[in-house]
C-alpha cells in the first residue's frame, strides 16, 4: 500500500512540471515607434510557468518591484539571462533597472487576478519616479480586467 502511494505521488509531480510552460521576453531599446520596452510586456501565465529574461541589448536589468505577498523578488545581474519560476498566484510587475525613468516597464499575471488593486495603487505611485511614457503601467494594468 505505502508504495502505490508512492509511485502516485511521483507520478502527480512528474505530471505537474510536464504541462510548466517557459515564456520569453526580450529586452528592447526599439521595436516599432515604441522605445525601452519589453516583449512581450505583459503576460499571463500559470502557477510554476517559468519566464526567461533575455538580455537581447546590453545595459538592461529586470527586476521585480511590485510582488504578491510571500512571493519570491529577482534581478538580473550582469548581461546573464535569468529564468524565473512563478509559484504565487498574483500580478508582478517589474522594470529595468537602467530604465524605468523612461518607461520600461512589464507586468505578469500569474493564475487569478489577485491584487489588481494593490498594483493599481502602486502603479500611481510608481509613475511619478517615470518621465517617458508615464501611462505605460497603468495601461498595462488596464489589460488584466
Amino acid at each position: 500500500m505505502k508504495l502505490n502511494l508512492f509511485k502516485i505521488l511521483i507520478m502527480c509531480l512528474l505530471f505537474s512540471k510536464t504541462f510548466a510552460a517557459t515564456y520569453e521576453v526580450k529586452m528592447l531599446n526599439k521595436e516599432g515607434k515604441e522605445l525601452m520596452i519589453f516583449n512581450p510586456s505583459v503576460l499571463k501565465i500559470n502557477v510554476g510557468d517559468t519566464v526567461k529574461f533575455l538580455p537581447s541589448t546590453r545595459g538592461h536589468h529586470p527586476r521585480s518591484i511590485f510582488i504578491p505577498k510571500d512571493a519570491k523578488s529577482w534581478e538580473m545581474k550582469g548581461n546573464k539571462e535569468i529564468e524565473v519560476t512563478f509559484n504565487k498566484e498574483g500580478i508582478y510587475i517589474y522594470d529595468c533597472k537602467n530604465h524605468y525613468v523612461m518607461g520600461m516597464v512589464g507586468v505578469i499575471q500569474v493564475g487569478k487576478v489577485m491584487n489588481l488593486d494593490h498594483a493599481i495603487e502602486f502603479s500611481n505611485k510608481y509613475k511619478k519616479k517615470v518621465s517617458m511614457n508615464k501611462e505605460r503601467l497603468s495601461e498595462y494594468l488596464r489589460e488584466l480586467k
